[in-house]
């Protein structure tokens, strides 16, 4: 595992990171009184200060410490044996400040930071306690680290767990404070400081990093190397003995949540989606039951990626964003269920989704843009279900609100020559072409034209149009065979004064065959 190619850990003092600065600075305080060769009054101190501390005799040790710092002796060294010193004699608030300055030295910063969370935790400062300890943590894992960027990544996990505990309440902290003691003692505290770190790794990519203190009581060993074998198992696809393991570490830590959202990857894997949306909801359950609805959301989120086409997830999801009223998610989710009921061609539920995100949406001032992706959706549902009054409602809705929306005005077009209504339909039509005629679109224009005489080739406005922006475009014979076309339709229609004002026009235009219309 990375334990290999890190540092040598080998067996470390078990008093943890405090015992192992207590060797050090015994040792950096003689080598300094004597290879400094100034046996004066400070450096004698310190010297008898060692004798002393080396004897047990505690009380004589901090006085003659305290001696040597009053006769000049600045060395961090001094602090630190005084500090240990004033822990034994529980004499708490002067170990801190002893403790603070031996934290200027590197080589001692971990132990002293180890010292002053031991002296808060006494004194029942659970919360002071708790970032010491996490700066000791962190100090000792830098210190293990192979490169700058694990130790960059290392920073930001224990970034993380600082943050947290602004959020943790005293009981939190209290037990938070007991397991990472506990964790710093005994001849493994090295190798267990490097496995509880990514532990908390895989807990800040699980977790919402507030709840990262919820997850401390469960930091061991067990549950560490459990969860890495489950995920050995499932990358060998040994689906069955991963579950079953899963299963296994249940039984001690029912409420670890890592556990439940690994059973529900393992549901996945085995392409059993219904049971592992099943078991991602109840995961989101969880994290809002514990108020961390933030988390919850995001489960559901992930959730979703997988399976998109679930309304129950959808359902679940709106539910827990309105809890926290995150309007503008909630809207968006609408949004999403009610495309999915669409993709369903449950066109009922969709139009009533998309209604409801509607008056949402204008209720909290989204841009108009959005408002009227909203009513294109439902101008398509009405038109799907062959409701045209409605859906020329719809649009008539967005051209209100966006005078150039050229979808909704192709749709009112439509809509009308749908529902019988030429003359309507022509002005809708108009009303688009000046739209391209403005950005001087004339191929669009002759386009939209084309299409529609295509369509309703007995439609004498359409040619009429069409054959016009032919003769403005210098397309003379194109021009020539619409104004042919219109003319025999004004003739079977009966309209001779029309056709003969028509047939005028293709001789003025002087075809060719000009003796054929005279």
């Amino acid at each position: 595992g990375d334990d290999d190619n890190r540092r040598d850990l080998g067996e470390a003092d078990p008093r943890g990171p405090i015992g192992e600065a207590v060797e050090m600075a015994l040792a950096s305080l003689a080598t300094y009184v004597f290879e400094s060769g100034s046996l004066d009054a400070g450096g004698t101190f310190a010297i008898q200060g060692i004798e002393l501390q080396r004897q047990g005799e505690y009380a004589a040790a901090a006085g003659v410490y305290d001696r040597a710092i009053s006769n000049h002796l600045r060395h961090h060294a001094v602090y630190f044996n005084l500090g240990v010193m004033q822990l034994e004699l529980e004499d708490w608030k002067h170990a801190i400040k002893s403790f603070e300055k031996a934290a200027e030295d590197r080589a001692l910063a971990a132990g002293a930071m180890h010292g002053m969370s031991l002296a808060y935790a006494t004194m029942k400062n659970y919360r002071e306690a708790a970032q010491h300890l996490i700066m000791t943590l962190r100090l000792v894992d830098l210190g293990l680290a192979m490169s700058p960027e694990e130790a960059g990544q290392l920073a930001a996990t224990y970034n993380q767990l600082s943050a947290s505990i602004n959020q943790a309440d005293e009981s939190q902290l209290r037990m938070m404070n007991e397991r990472f003691l506990e964790l710093l003692t005994g001849p493994s505290w090295k190798q267990r400081v490097a496995k509880t770190r990514r532990q908390l790794e895989e807990a800040v990519r699980q977790e919402d990093p507030e709840s990262l203190i919820s997850i401390v009581p469960y930091i061991n060993d067990r549950i560490t190397e459990g969860l890495n074998l489950v995920d050995q198992y499932v990358r060998r696809g040994l689906y069955n003995l991963a579950m079953d393991h899963a299963h296994f570490m249940l039984e001690s830590a029912p409420d670890y949540l890592p556990i439940h959202q690994r059973i529900g990857q393992i549901l996945l894997e085995r392409d059993n989606v219904a049971a592992a949306m099943t078991k991602y909801n109840l995961v989101a359950n969880v994290y809002v039951a514990r108020g961390d609805e933030q988390r919850g959301a995001e489960i559901l989120q992930e959730a979703l990626k997988i399976a998109p086409m679930d309304i129950g997830l959808h359902k679940s999801l709106i539910g827990l964003l309105e809890k926290s009223e995150n309007w503008e998610q909630v809207l968006h989710q609408q949004i999403d269920m009610a495309d999915t009921y669409y993709q369903l061609a449950d066109y009922d539920e969709a139009r009533t989704t998309y209604s409801g995100a509607l008056q949402l949406a204008q209720r909290i001032n989204v841009p108009k843009e959005t408002i009227i992706q909203i009513l294109h959706r439902v101008g398509d549902i009405d038109v799907s279900r062959l409701d045209l009054r409605q859906a020329m409602r719809t649009y008539e809705q967005i051209r209100k609100l966006e005078q150039e929306d050229k979808r909704a005005r192709r749709a009112l077009v439509d809509l009308n020559y749908k529902l019988n209504d030429t003359v309507s339909a022509i002005r809708e039509l108009d009303g688009l072409l000046r739209l391209y005629a403005k950005q001087r679109r004339a191929n669009k224009i002759i386009q939209i034209l084309d299409e529609h005489v295509t369509r309703y080739p007995n439609d004498m406005a359409l040619r009429s149009r069409l054959a016009a922006v032919y003769q403005q475009t210098g397309m003379r014979d194109k021009s020539i065979e619409q104004l042919d076309h219109l003319a025999e339709l004004q003739l079977q229609s009966g309209l001779h004064g029309d056709a003969l004002v028509t047939i005028r026009r293709i001789v003025g235009m002087n075809p060719p065959n000009v003796q054929d219309y005279q």
